[in-house]
């Protein structure tokens, strides 16, 4: 268990961490704020976010005075948020300080979420002084057994319609979302929902569930409701899909569940794009909630024309936008002025996790390694640019970022020394020849 929480004045920690900057909004409903050419305050009037119901109120200090909160947690890599969509960035080696500034917004939750960990959001009653800092503790659970969805339905027939059943949801884990789909086109989210079947006709039913640890599945009964005395159909269309949530990119695999022996069959993924085949897998690259339709076809043999049927599951698959954290490109230099020749060591300071990193020493040489040497052989004054890049999986796209440090290098020296032969005198000389 973590101890509990505290504050204390900005402090050497141990280990790394993020350092990120918060200011969101501006907390109370009237603030002062000095001019340097006045005497008097100027007031400024400010609606507080009503959206949140702050536990406790800081005092506050004008002139954008800046504390921090150190947010530890046992699962690595967890994303943080402050005021529940507030995204601050990701725990490393343990913790994550955030920089804030005091006279904005007050941190009143905060949240730290990872897959395969249980999200826990907390209320904050803790606001940190000037130059102090509150820690913030979020030990994560992780699931204790696997999602395994069932259920039970109080009447499964009847002579003819309406038909009125409640069907209640038994399934094995955690669950904290349910999405029901009754087989005439209805759905539901409620744990245990009641439903009417107003035509005729056999159906299946679906249970799909999830919950914030990423945990997801689904279980299918087919033809288990039957209202009136109608034949079971021969041609049918009927699918399912796995997993139905997720970070994109977001790969799914359809598997078919027709009647019928289909001679095609073809899924349209809801993004634009179509696939041909009983199991396809697809992957979905932007976020969003997307409804997928699947379609069979072939010819009858009595009658000759095609028969086809379709079935369309509505919002069935949900991509999550990644949490991505785009590169920051920093570093230092040691030493930075001494005598040709000058060897200097550069150690990367980046965050956001780049993937690529190319340093341009301003002598004409460049190199792509993230930490290198690099040996300065005439007199001058040298700008180093580093550039960073790494890819965002959501779009595609390569993200860059570049530190530009001017005149950092200062090689001193009155040239290049040489070695050259006079008759038979070999000759070191430093100078143009």
């Amino acid at each position: 268990m973590y101890p509990a929480q505290g504050g204390s004045s900005l402090r050497k920690m141990v280990g790394p961490f993020i350092l990120v900057f918060l200011c969101l909004g501006v907390f109370a409903s009237f603030i002062p704020i000095v001019h340097a050419e006045q005497s008097s305050d100027v007031i400024i009037p400010v609606s507080i976010n009503s959206n949140v119901s702050p536990v406790d109120y800081p005092v506050l200090i004008t002139g954008g005075g800046t504390g921090y909160y150190l947010v530890h947690s046992n699962a690595e890599g967890a994303d943080v948020y402050f005021n529940h969509d507030w995204y601050q960035g990701k725990i490393e080696n343990g913790t994550l300080l955030v920089k804030i500034c005091l006279s904005c917004t007050p941190v009143w939750t905060f949240t730290v979420q990872k897959c395969g960990y249980f999200a826990l959001t907390q209320n904050n009653t803790r606001y940190p002084h000037q130059d102090e800092v509150i820690d913030l503790y979020a030990n994560l659970t992780e699931p204790k057994e696997p999602l395994i969805p069932d259920f039970t339905a109080n009447i499964t027939g009847s002579a003819a319609p309406p038909l009125t059943v409640g069907f209640t949801s038994h399934s094995v884990g955690i669950v904290e979302t349910w999405n029901w789909s009754f087989g005439d086109g209805t759905y539901s989210v409620e744990e245990n929902p009641v439903h009417t079947y107003t035509a005729a006709g056999v159906y299946s039913v679906n249970l799909s569930e999830t919950n914030s640890a990423c945990q997801s599945n689904f279980m299918v009964k087919k033809y288990f409701i039957t209202v009136g005395n109608g034949p079971k159909p021969t041609f049918l269309a009927d699918f399912t899909v796995t997993p139905a949530s997720g970070t994109a990119p977001l790969t799914v695999k359809c598997t078919d569940k027709s009647i019928g022996k289909p001679s095609m069959i073809v899924y349209d993924f809801g993004d634009g794009v179509s696939v041909t085949g009983p199991n396809p897998a697809h992957t979905y690259k932007i976020p969003g909630v997307y409804t997928i339709t699947e379609t069979i076809t072939k010819s009858d043999k009595t009658t000759g024309p095609v028969i086809s049927s379709s079935v369309t599951k509505p919002d069935v698959i949900t991509v999550q936008g990644s949490s991505f954290a785009p590169p920051v490109a920093a570093f230092t230099a040691s030493p930075v002025s001494g005598e040709s020749p000058l060897a200097v060591t550069f150690t990367d300071m980046s965050t956001g996790g780049p993937t690529f990193y190319n340093y341009d020493f301003g002598d004409g040489m460049n190199t792509t390694g993230k930490n290198p040497i690099h040996t300065y052989r005439n007199p001058g004054t040298y700008t180093v640019t580093l550039t960073v890049m790494k890819n965002n999986p959501a779009t595609g796209a390569i993200v860059g970022s570049s530190s530009v440090q001017k005149d950092l290098i200062s090689v001193s020296g009155t040239g290049t020394w040489k070695f050259v032969v006079f008759g038979d005198t070999p000759t070191f000389f430093s100078g143009a020849l």
